[in-house]
């Protein structure tokens, strides 16, 4: 694969992808000390400029500016002009940008994650490693100037610092599973409201380069640039809900010829309550149909894994892919034999193919014909009998 090579385990080390599903995840928020080795292939300030340069990818909406709290109107750094697709947009000017940040405006690039390799490989990290869509969005702040007052957010996050130090306050409030519903997301209140929220302080970090936290979805926090320029990257994880599932069979329904006829009268109580009871009866039948939870797994994994290896150029032949659920598995070695085990068995093997398992334990992700040309000196039924097995004991996942 033609990509920095970034894993779940070297974003989270020294915490143990398994430590951090099993003790963290969706439970406490986080902080994970950490050099700028974290961060060496993922961005730096040449890289965010690069980023600014694709100044055909960005509009008002995309790329936002945020002074002292208060969101800039488009208008006051942006021009309207033709876009790509021959439609007005409003572009930003980037001379007028310039001057916002010189008065100590945030710059927020959103939905930055396909668009420099070190940041698609850590985003995919994340993906592969948690089986979720991941986003990313890159903040640009001031030292002294705070662009988002006290918040929660409808996905989890994992703040990566890049550059600058950052002051980060979490504290002990959550909103309950969030979504971004009316009602049940941040926007849905006003900020006293939100003030009220919060509750009191629970923790505050200053992260410093290369270092990560990570905070779940719900909780309340705040951040503040406090030394200079502060440059950090701000993944969200989004999980498929109880409510997906229902959209999404609600979707089906369209071919139920019982939910496509008319309701009777709303004021002949008796028939319209009638047929509403049938209605229910029909949907219950529905959902008690054993493979729709086996189709929208398959759905979901479509949705966890937009961040596949990119097109190979120039084309080659096309070749499975495999996810390895590296949080789900640990290795043990003894007596030179190599030992993995998941939560469907163990996976036992010595010598090359013992090799072979190590090498897919040190990955999230690889491809059959990678691991073929890797181990070409290895039979192919052996490398088949390995692979059946990973899968098997779901230590692998195919995801095309």
């Amino acid at each position: 694969m033609n990509e920095t090579r970034i894993t779940f385990a070297s974003l989270l080390a020294p915490v143990t992808p398994a430590d951090f599903v099993r003790d963290t995840f969706r439970q406490f928020p986080l902080h994970i000390p950490g050099t700028s080795a974290r961060t060496r292939h993922v961005c730096n300030w040449q890289d965010f400029g690069a980023l600014l340069d694709m100044t055909a990818l960005w509009t008002g909406s995309t790329l936002r500016l945020v002074l002292d709290r208060e969101t800039i109107p488009p208008e006051d750094y942006c021009t309207r002009t033709l876009g790509r697709d021959d439609q007005m947009v409003m572009r930003p000017d980037f001379v007028r940008v310039q001057e916002w940040l010189a008065r100590g405006a945030t710059v927020v690039a959103d939905l930055v994650e396909t668009l420099t390799p070190g940041v698609r490989a850590a985003a995919r990290a994340l993906e592969m490693g948690l089986g979720a869509e991941v986003t990313c969005n890159a903040y640009c702040s001031q030292a002294g100037h705070q662009a988002f007052p006290s918040h929660f957010d409808s996905m989890e996050v994992f703040a990566l610092q890049i550059s600058g130090t950052k002051v980060w306050r979490i504290y002990e409030g959550r909103f309950e599973h969030p979504v971004e519903r009316p009602g049940h997301n941040y926007s849905s209140f006003d900020q006293a409201w939100h003030d009220q929220a919060r509750g009191p302080l629970a923790m505050e970090v200053t992260l410093k380069p290369g270092d990560l936290l990570y905070i779940p979805k719900g909780t309340y926090h705040d951040a503040l640039a406090s030394d200079g320029e502060s440059l950090h990257l701000s993944f969200g994880l989004t999980e498929a809900t109880g409510l997906d599932y229902l959209r999404w069979v609600l979707g089906s329904l369209d071919d139920l010829a019982e939910f496509r006829e008319a309701l009777p009268a709303y004021d002949d109580r008796e028939a319209h309550d009638r047929h509403i009871g049938d209605l229910v009866q029909t949907l219950h039948r529905a959902l008690q149909n054993p493979t729709l939870a086996a189709q929208f797994r398959e759905e979901q994994r479509s949705r966890a894994h937009r961040l596949q290896s990119p097109v190979q150029m120039p084309p080659g032949p096309v070749t499975r892919q495999y996810r390895v659920r590296t949080a789900a598995a640990s290795l043990t070695r003894s007596s030179g034999q190599v030992a993995v085990e998941t939560d469907a068995g163990v996976i036992r093997r010595s010598g090359q193919q013992g090799t072979i398992l190590r090498w897919i334990m040190e990955r999230d992700s690889f491809l059959a014909a990678e691991m073929a040309e890797r181990f070409d000196r290895l039979d192919i039924e052996d490398l088949a009998g390995l692979l059946s097995e990973a899968q098997e004991r779901r230590l692998v996942v195919e995801i095309n």
